[in-house]
């Protein structure tokens, strides 16, 4: 399996910790990926996206358990899109999941 890891440190912002698996590489390993997020029917990706979503979230657990955070995000493309104010107001049915700084873990809903 193929894997990124990049840290940034956004001037007078946070601090954040992005990994990322090529949607190509899990695509040859699992043909259910497809031409995910580009074909319609994006819901069926949760049949594939829930095993790697809870792997990330007891990953990111690990990091907070050593680091401390204020939530991860787990999603396609998501890194930085999901400031800790704005946790409060996040939508029921969304498309990627959280893991809140206590350690809750919030599925994707779609």
């Amino acid at each position: 399996m193929i894997c990124a890891v990049f840290a940034a440190r956004e001037d007078h912002g946070d601090d954040w910790l992005d990994l990322s698996i090529p949607l190509e590489a899990l695509g040859r390993g699992d043909a259910r990926i497809g031409g995910f997020p580009f074909e319609p029917d994006g819901g069926a990706s949760l049949t594939w996206r829930r095993l790697i979503d809870e792997w990330l979230a007891r990953l990111a657990d690990e990091v907070r358990q050593a680091t401390g955070f204020r939530h991860a995000v787990i999603g396609f493309e998501i890194s930085g899109s999901v400031p800790a104010e704005t946790l409060r107001d996040q939508p029921e049915d969304r498309p990627y999941a959280l893991v809140l700084v206590n350690g809750t873990y919030l599925p994707a809903a779609r």
